[in-house]
């Protein structure tokens, strides 16, 4: 991805998101590739075009938080039996094979049975005050890290740890002190939320569903349905306007595009009053 500084912002926050740019490293494809509702289009087209794709520093801010907040507790934690590795797990679909990968940000002991050690993974977040607010979105929230912590779970265990117990460390970067003495339901500034453990025959086969749509997704693109392109009651396309990096190179997205700006263009204009009349 090449990033830009339009806003000719300090050349600090250039380095700081350029030095820490995820890399999916020998990974086919990453955790968060086979995410809930995460479009198989969106994936491939990334992927295929991350040489072309480019983001101005001003809408990383959220990657620039977000970075800092992993390397003061990284650099903080001395407990940990694993901090921001990667790790890696075959997946084998019929013939076949591709490489699922994911950073675990923290992993320490939590337990130990007859002289075997057990693990948790802890998951730092950042989000809105809001999305705990709203019951739909939080939920959504949680459902979407349980299937993701679950998953590196299983990764850890490919690669020789016991995983018992799943964390979010979650930080609000909203959050309003009035709101919290005042607001009933409103969350404290940071939170630590337990995630279930699935069961490891659901986690694989949803790796393998998954896997096998992007697999697919390699020879012919699919297009995105109107939820995964989260339109609105409006009909307009959400994600492929502010969060698909890849947007610019899809087909369908850019066949919508055009269409919206052909309804705009032939739309009658609206005659303006004489600012004179009596």
């Amino acid at each position: 991805m090449e990033l830009t500084n339009k806003h000719n912002l300090p050349s600090v926050l250039m380095k700081v998101v350029n030095q820490h740019q995820y890399s999916k490293g020998k990974a086919n494809y990453s955790v968060s590739d086979i995410g809930i509702g995460e479009p198989p289009k969106k994936v491939i087209l990334s992927r295929i075009n991350s040489d072309k794709i480019s983001r101005d520093i001003i809408d990383q801010f959220y990657a620039i938080y977000g970075t800092v907040l992993h390397y003061i507790f990284e650099q903080a934690d001395d407990e940990a039996t694993l901090k921001e590795t990667r790790l890696y797990k075959d997946i084998f679909v019929g013939k076949e094979k591709r490489i699922l990968g994911g950073m675990i940000d923290c992993m320490r002991k939590v337990a130990s049975f007859e002289g075997e050690d057990a693990f948790g993974i802890l998951d730092y977040k950042t989000t809105s005050a809001f999305k705990y607010t709203n019951k739909l979105s939080w939920k959504s929230f949680i459902r979407d890290h349980t299937i993701k912590q679950n998953i590196y779970r299983l990764l850890a265990q490919e690669n020789g740890y016991n995983v018992i117990e799943l964390k979010l460390l979650v930080l609000f970067r909203d959050w309003v002190a009035g709101y919290y003495k005042n607001k009933k339901g409103y969350p404290a500034p940071i939170m630590e939320v337990k995630l279930e453990i699935l069961p490891d025959a659901l986690v694989k086969r949803w790796i393998n569903i998954k896997v096998k749509d992007l697999i697919k997704a390699e020879t012919i693109l699919p297009d995105c349905s109107s939820k995964q392109v989260w339109q609105d009651h409006q009909g307009i396309w959400k994600r492929c306007i502010h969060y698909c990096p890849a947007s610019e190179f899809c087909f369908q997205y850019q066949t919508y595009k055009k269409e919206i700006e052909e309804k705009l263009e032939t739309k009658p204009k609206r005659k303006r009053k004489n600012a004179t009349a009596k």
